[in-house]
């Protein structure tokens, strides 16, 4: 049995989330990596002592200090040559650094060997499926350049800030230089654990909810939007992962629930219609949650239109809504 929990960070990093097979850490990596795909989402999420003594560790890296304890952890699938380069990453200290041909030469001389491929260095370190904890973040190019991190640049950079590393003392390679220019344009979505849904966050969920419905839904009456927005903060509270969209003041724009691989809701707020933001957050759940089913009304043919054209097609049609009201209900699947 795998089991998942969310770790909420400090502004500066994506969220982390941690797998469990209920007794060792077996995963830990940030919310929309480049590794994301490795490791276990669609499984259990319970508070288990190890996420409770791991997110003591990260609570403690986090406020600037080097914890003095570790987190059983559990790595499966460990190859010698994956355990030699995770060996040497952990004799890194806080606050320092290593490149990949450093690695390489400390393994060529272990082996005897003339010379060791710091790309094959690079894969392993890439492998490693337990970040900052195994600190691959340590792991730099020659003089200074910041390439080859799953977790993404702009938290290898956060993370070597956090250690007191005086970042003027290192680069971007020109392709990340590139993307970090292209992320402005993306949005800022986070994973809202369940224990991190306040009423505060609730209550502007369901703002961003109304003046969604209101400006799509023109099929229903006053009445019945009131009387559906009894139900909302309910579903919120419950629904087993919740992605929202802020802006630039942290202020929520949009949400989507999901369960299992079902989008059960996504609501953009009206001003925000037509930026391309609802498209974005589907394509993440897409990629990160598997998402390959969904429900839209009949009478809000926009949003259809919109999942036709991500490649949704509609497999079944409902005359009634769930709560029975005469809105036909269209269920879309995912054609790969």
């Amino acid at each position: 049995m795998i089991y998942k929990w969310f770790y909420k960070t400090p502004s500066s990093f994506d969220n982390i989330i941690m797998n469990s097979d209920g007794e060792y850490l077996t995963g830990l990596w940030f919310v929309d990596s480049n590794d994301a795909s490795e490791h276990a989402l669609y499984c259990e999420e319970k508070y288990l002592p190890i996420f409770k003594e791991t997110s003591k560790w990260l609570d403690i890296y986090f406020s600037g200090k080097n914890p003095d304890f570790t987190p059983k952890y559990k790595i499966e699938n460990l190859t010698p040559f994956r355990q030699e380069v995770s060996d040497i990453m952990k004799t890194v200290p806080f606050g320092k650094t290593i490149t990949y041909n450093e690695i390489a030469k400390i393994i060529a001389k272990k082996r005897s060997l003339e010379k060791m491929s710091s790309q094959a260095v690079g894969g392993a370190v890439g492998w490693n499926p337990i970040c900052i904890i195994i600190p691959c973040h340590r792991v730099i190019g020659t003089n200074g350049n910041l390439t080859g991190y799953g977790g993404g640049i702009k938290n290898k950079i956060a993370l070597l800030a956090n250690e007191k590393n005086d970042i003027k003392n290192y680069f971007l390679p020109k392709s990340a230089i590139h993307n970090k220019k292209s992320m402005k344009e993306k949005i800022n979505m986070k994973i809202i654990p369940k224990n991190d849904r306040t009423p505060q966050l609730i209550n502007k969920l369901l703002k961003v909810w109304e003046d969604s419905v209101r400006e799509t839904h023109k099929f229903l009456s006053n009445e019945e939007i009131l009387e559906i927005k009894k139900y909302v903060p309910s579903a919120l509270l419950n629904t087993p992962n919740l992605i929202i969209s802020n802006d630039q003041f942290d202020n929520p724009i949009a949400f989507m629930g999901i369960e299992e691989n079902k989008l059960e809701m996504l609501f953009v707020a009206s001003k925000y219609r037509g930026k391309g933001i609802g498209k974005q957050m589907i394509i993440y759940g897409i990629n990160n949650f598997g998402v390959n089913t969904l429900a839209v009304n009949e009478d809000n043919p926009e949003a259809k239109g919109s999942y036709e054209h991500m490649g949704f097609k509609v497999y079944q049609r409902n005359e009634l809504d769930d709560q029975g009201n005469p809105y036909p209900v269209l269920y879309m699947k995912l054609e790969k």
